[in-house]
Formats: structure tokens, sequence, C-alpha cells
């Protein structure tokens, strides 16, 4: 202790201005600290300079100058490298160690700017002069102290280091100077940091940058504390169930049980036992065993061997389906499935008979069904699996472009899978199952391999044997299985896989089968999928045949599926209505067919009405030797109308109807235009290509099926003479036109130009001439 009276720093007065406002002190540089105003701490000197400093401050009861060095390693720094912004100190009780180190607590009293030094020897002497601190509003300094007693309280409850008390100690000042001062010299702050803060002489933006300071540091703890949390709980989990195992096992000893690991190893051992592997395999799996139960519970390898032993336990070694070699029985299975199909069905049936005389002697053969959609591919190797007795499984391979998808990937991939052979014999549980692999002709090939060149083992009857699959690592034996592939082309299919194929082509169905195909197979399934079973509903022969030349096109009967869905489902609606069931006819194909779009713009159409109209003018073309459009067809003898093909488009388009009913307006327009059309077929270089819709419109409905006419001949009961008649007798006049008092207009035609009179045609084949002689409106070529 240095002072005769050894006095606190308390009794130590601020030093005195001289008459330019400064001071005159002693200086303690300062390694790595700043100290502020208001703050009492502790301060260790070892340099002879310092310790001269404070003795002479002693003596003389006077205050001290502590400036930071801008270098922390300098030993005697001069004075161009330290700050020149510092706080004035008063020196406390000092105490001397053995080892000449002064310590001594020093109280902060103001800020202070050197201006001048006086002399360096004995110690470092200068001449400051002390800081006047800037206020700001009242307003915006209470915001900014309650934002920093706030942003420093979190930052205590984050930061471990930081105590309670410094929070309560932060809430009980008053002045927004000093809290900054105080939050600065308890905060972890850089050198830089501090002394910025201390040459600060704005209270308010003093306030500013230590919320800024606050703000970043309760960021960076609070990811500290996240990440703290997750570290803890990760040790804690794992802490726990090791200590829940270990407790388990003691229990279980006990208990006399065995361990739960131990025990999942023996019952692992048990089923190996059970699945009769062949020898090879077994050997690896009983390798794979042993691995497992010297690997750690814990480790990652467990889930990875077990899921391995579990797809060689699991997968068909020695279970098999006894096939039914019955021949009757087959034969009767596939003609109660099927129509037709004799080649197929044929092969089958020889099959069946060769493995009844050589069980084992014969190879399973690999079939190859190839024909266009629809014609029952896969579903006869449904009927195939039904007939022999086996299990029945099915694979698509279109789009399939990836060789792993069929041969596996390799064990040292993270979630490896066996490839989708092997995949589907666990799945069907035994080895001698119908294996049907649909779109053979659809497979890619990309970077990724050739999937058809991974097939080549798979299909060939000298390789499938031994299959490998990349997964599995041990051969699989595939012979067994009964191998069929679909396709409906062989070009896309390569040539060295299509050599191990036997090729039975299915060609597309004649109308007489896709008819007996519908009356036994379709018409009753749809029925029953639509609950019709008991409506009443049926389907006669001709009605059947309809469909089939009009409204379908194609080598299968999928379409033809669809068109008596079709009828179903639109008598479904009307007896869902509480109407009657209508009845189905050739006469009445809107309703038979399903393309009711017309019937529903024209609801005051008779059913039929329109197809009397289009046979009388196919009669009137078949007594012509070169008429229309039509072609002789020698199986019926008679003109088949090119037009048939798509008279239904022509109905589901009900706005040419109204269309037309606005040019025409009257029937003595349409009747005309009628003619028009005619005679644009009769010279074809008259055809307008932008009108010729309006033509097809015309040929395909007649007049009476016109929007106005059609109507009033359902209402009158008559047909289109009818209405001719009573044009006559009203003097030349439509019945509707005599009614109203509109005027008789010449016909016109509006889809072919001016009538002109054509030399050499008969007046009786429909072409009559304009004038009196022209036989009214509708005569009998309208």
């Amino acid at each position: 202790m240095f002072g005769p009276s050894g006095r606190d720093f308390f009794h130590i007065p601020d030093a005195e201005l001289d008459g330019d406002g400064l001071i005159e002190v002693g200086v303690i540089p300062l390694r790595d600290n700043v100290l502020y105003p208001n703050m009492i701490s502790p301060m260790s000197v070892t340099r002879a300079h310092e310790i001269a400093a404070i003795e002479a401050a002693q003596r003389a009861n006077q205050t001290l100058i502590a400036v930071a060095q801008v270098e922390a390693s300098l030993t005697d720094p001069r004075p161009e490298e330290l700050y020149s912004v510092g706080t004035e100190i008063a020196p406390g009780r000092v105490i001397r160690l053995p080892d000449d180190t002064l310590n001594m607590l020093v109280q902060g009293r103001r800020r202070v700017q050197i201006v001048e030094v006086m002399s360096e020897k004995p110690f470092l002497r200068v001449r400051a002069r002390p800081a006047v601190e800037g206020n700001s509003a009242p307003d915006e300094t209470d915001a900014l102290v309650r934002a920093a007693l706030n942003l420093f309280q979190r930052c205590v409850e984050l930061n471990p280091y930081l105590p309670e008390e410094a929070s309560i100690y932060a809430t009980n000042v008053n002045e927004p100077g000093w809290l900054a001062d105080l939050i600065a010299s308890i905060m972890p702050l850089a050198l830089e940091e501090r002394q910025t803060l201390l040459e600060t002489f704005d209270v308010a933006e003093r306030l500013r940058q230590v919320g800024l300071i606050l703000g970043q540091e309760i960021q960076v703890l609070e990811l500290e504390d996240r990440i703290e949390m997750q570290a803890q709980e990760a040790v804690d989990s794992s802490q726990r169930e090791a200590f829940l195992r270990e407790k388990i096992r003691a229990i279980q000893s006990e208990l006399g049980e065995s361990d739960f690991f131990q025990q999942e190893i023996d019952d692992l051992r048990e089923k190996i036992a059970a699945a009769r592997m062949p020898d090879e395999v077994h050997a690896k799996t009983m390798k794979e065993l042993s691995r497992l139960a010297m690997t750690p519970p814990m480790s990652p390898e467990v889930g990875i061997i077990h899921t391995y032993l579990e797809w060689l336990i699991e997968l068909p070694w020695w279970r098999t389906s006894e096939d039914n070699l019955d021949i009757a029985h087959a034969a009767e299975v596939l003609d109660s499935e099927h129509y037709g199909l004799p080649k197929a069905k044929e092969r089958i049936l020889e099959h069946i008979a060769v493995r009844q005389l050589a069980p084992e002697g014969m190879r399973t053969p690999i079939l190859c069904f190839v024909g266009p959609p629809g014609t029952g591919k896969t579903s006869l190797g449904e009927s195939i699996a039904k007939a022999l007795g086996r299990e029945f499984v099915r694979v698509s391979l279109g789009g399939v472009r990836d060789e792993a998808e069929i041969r596996g990937h390799r064990r040292t991939y993270i979630g490896a899978l066996p490839g989708r052979i092997i995949q589907t014999m666990r799945r069907v549980t035994t080895t001698n199952p119908v294996f049907m692999m649909d779109e053979i002709d659809k497979l890619g090939v990309d970077f990724r391999g050739d999937p058809a060149a991974a097939l080549l083992e798979v299909l060939d009857p000298e390789q499938n044997h031994a299959y490998a699959d990349h997964y599995l690592d041990a051969p699989y034996d595939l012979s067994q299985v009964l191998f069929i592939t679909t396709a409906n082309q062989l070009d896309p299919i390569p040539p060295a896989l299509r050599d191990r194929l036997e090729v039975i082509e299915f060609p597309g169905y004649t109308e007489d089968e896709k008819r007996a195909i519908a009356r036994q197979f379709l018409v009753p399934r749809q029925l029953a999928q639509h609950g019709l079973e008991e409506s009443g509903l049926a389907f006669d022969d001709q009605t059947i045949l309809l469909v089939i030349r009009e409204y379908t096109y194609e080598a299968g009967v999928r379409n033809l599926e669809r068109e008596i869905a079709n009828v179903c489902r639109k008598t479904a609606r009307r007896l869902a209505e509480g109407k009657g069931v209508p009845r189905v006819t050739p006469r009445r194909p809107a309703q038979a067919v399903g393309t009711a779009a017309r019937a529903a713009a024209h609801p005051g159409e008779r059913a039929g009405r329109g197809r009397r109209g289009d046979r009388r003018r196919l009669d009137r073309r078949r007594r012509r030797p070169h008429g229309g459009r039509g072609e002789p067809d020698a199986r019926q003898g008679r003109a088949i109308d090119n037009r048939a093909a798509w008279r239904g488009d022509a109905r589901e388009r009900p706005g040419r109807h109204d269309l037309h009913a606005r040019q025409c307006g009257t029937l003595g327009h349409r009747a005309a235009g009628l003619r028009g059309a005619r005679r644009a077929r009769s010279h074809p270089r008259r055809r307008d290509p932008q009108r010729r819709p309006q033509r097809r419109h015309h040929d395909l409905c007649g007049a009476d099926l016109c929007v106005h006419g059609a109507q009033g001949a359902a209402q009158a009961g008559d047909d289109g003479r009818d209405h001719a008649a009573r044009a006559r007798a009203a003097g030349g006049r439509h019945p509707r036109e005599a009614a109203h008092g509109v005027p008789r207009r010449h016909p016109v035609d509006h889809h072919s130009g001016p009538q002109r009179e054509r030399p050499g045609r008969d007046p009786a084949r429909g072409h009559r001439r304009h004038g009196s002689d022209a036989g009214g409106a509708h005569g009998p070529g309208a």
C-alpha cells in the first residue's frame, strides 16, 4: 500500500482544469483493455514507468489517464503508438506481489482526449481535454435505452458466462451514457469495438452501436444454443438407449431370457433352415448370418445384412404349384373365356400333352404373343394360368430403360434392391408361375444399359436355370417358370432376343368373330358392371353388327366394348331418371350407340327418321350404275356408302343443323339446297371447299332431317312427300307460309349458286327445272 494514510480512490478529486480547459496528468498504457467512465476495474501493472506514474499519483493524491495501446505486443510504447482518447482514472489501494507486480482497483471518472505530450521520463505525462458528451431528444434516448436493456437481458439469458446480477445492475442505471458504458464493459468485445464506443461522445449514437452489437451477439448465441441443444439431445438419446439396453439385458438375465438381438439371429437361423435353399446359396446365407452376429447392434451394417437375409429367405426355392394336365379341362377353360385364337390354344394344349408324356424331359417354352391391341393377349395368359392351375403374375416392360430394373442393383449402393424378376418371384411364392411380360417391344435403351440384353438370360431356357441377379449374387432357378411375352410388333425387338421367343401371331378379329365375342362376353360383362342384368336391355345381332361396321374400326374389340358400355351408361341414366329402357335396334342408332348429341339438341325429331331418308338416297344411288360414292361389296353384293363411316360423327355436331335451318328458313329453300348439293356431287369441279361441310350435311340428313322440317314431320306424322302435297293444296305455298301470310318465295340454292338447266338429265331422277313444272318444293328427288 502506498501513501501515508492509504486513502481509497473515492477521496481522490478530479484533476483541475487550467486556463485552457486542460488537465496535466500521467499516462498508463493498457494492453488489450479499455477502461470506461464510472466503472471500477482491477488493474495489474508490471512495467517500471507505469509503477513510477502510480507512485507519483499516490503521493500527490492525483488522477491518471489510462489509454489503450494500438499494438498490444509493444513493451515500451511511444506516444504516437497510443490511442488519442482515454479515460481519467483514480487509483485505489495497491498491493505489491513478490514478483514486483502491482495489483490495484481503479475508478473511471471521465473521457479525455490527449492534446499534448509534456514529458516521457520517468513516465509519460500529457495534457488532455475532458470530453463533453452530447444529448439527443429525450424520447429517442428513452427508446434506445429500453431496447438496449431488453437486448442485454436476452444476452444474459443466453450467455452462461454473464452473471445474472449484471442485468439487475444495468436495470438500476438511470443515465443513458453510463448504461452504454456498462454494457460495453461487460460484453466480450474486441479492442477496436471497445475503443470505438469510448471515442463516441454522443450518447444516442453510442446506444445505437451498443444495440447493434447486442443484436449480433444474440444471433450468435441463439445459433450456438440450438447447436448445443441438438448435440445434447443426440448424446442424451444414445446414452438413454444404451442405458435402457443394459437395463433390458439385466432384466432378461434375471428372468432367464436371452438377448433380443441374439433371439433375432436365432429366428433367422431357423428360417434359413426352413427355406431349404440350394447348397451354394445356403453356404452364402450362413456366412452373412455369421457377419450379422459379430456386428454391433448399433452399426448401420446390421440393417443392410438383415434385409439381404430376408430376401434370400422369402424367395421361393422349392415351393411349386401342382399342374392340372387335363387337356379337356384346359380346352374348356380356354374356350369359355376366349373366342377364336385357335393357334394359341392349340399350342397350349400341345404343351400340356407333352408334359403328360415327359414331365421332366421338356424345357418350358418362351412364348411371344404378337398382335394388335385389344386382341386378348394378356387375358389369354390369365386363362392359361387358370387352365394349368398355376399362379399368374404380370410385369409391364413398357418404358423400362435401366438395366438395373431387370438385373437389380449391387449391394454396395444405398437402397439397393433386386430386379423386377426376383421381386415378382418373391411376391408369387412359387417357382413355377405363369409369368406375363407385357409390351416387350417397348423397351428403351440409354446410358444406363440395355434392358433387352438383360432379358437374354431370363428368356433363354439354356441359361435361366442359374439366373444371377446383381443384388442376390447367387444363382436362382427360373427354368420352371412359363414365360409369356406380348408385343404389338416384332420389328422393335432385337434379333438376339427375338431368336429366343416362340412367336404366336394374334390376327385381328373378323366381323363374325367380333359379333360372337360381343354376344358371349362383352355384352354380359357390361350389363353386369352397369347393374343392368335385370333391366331387360338386350342387343340383337343386327345392332351389334351396326356398331361394328359404322362405329368401330379396329383389329381388336376394345372400342366395341366401349361403345356397348356407352349404351349401358345411357340406359342406366334413363333408369335413374325414372324413364323406361329403350329398345336397342339398328333403326335407333343414336340411342343404340350413344351418339345422342343430335337427339339432345333436337328433341322433336322422331328416332330413325334421318336413317330412312339415308336409305332412300342410298337406294337411288344403287339404281344408278356409278352414282354417289358407293363401292361394290363382294361379300354383301351391294354398294356401301363411304360416308357411313363418319355418319355418326356428323350426327354428333348438331350445330350444323341449326346453321342450315337459319340459312334455308323454309322447306322450299332446303329442297333447293339439297338439289344444289346433288348437282355439286354430279360435277366435282363445281364444289366449293369452304362449303363442303354444309353440303355433306345435306347429303347425310336429307330434307326431312332439317330442324324445322323434321319437327314438323314428327308433329304431323308425315314425311317429306306429305308436306309437298299439303303445299300444293295450299296454293303452291308451304302450310306454315300459308298460315302466316308469307308470300311464296322462289327456291334458291344457298350452297351451289344459281340453278342451271342441265341437258340430258331425266327430270324424274330428281333434277327438276324451275317453273311451274318443278313439282313443288319437295318433289320425289328431295
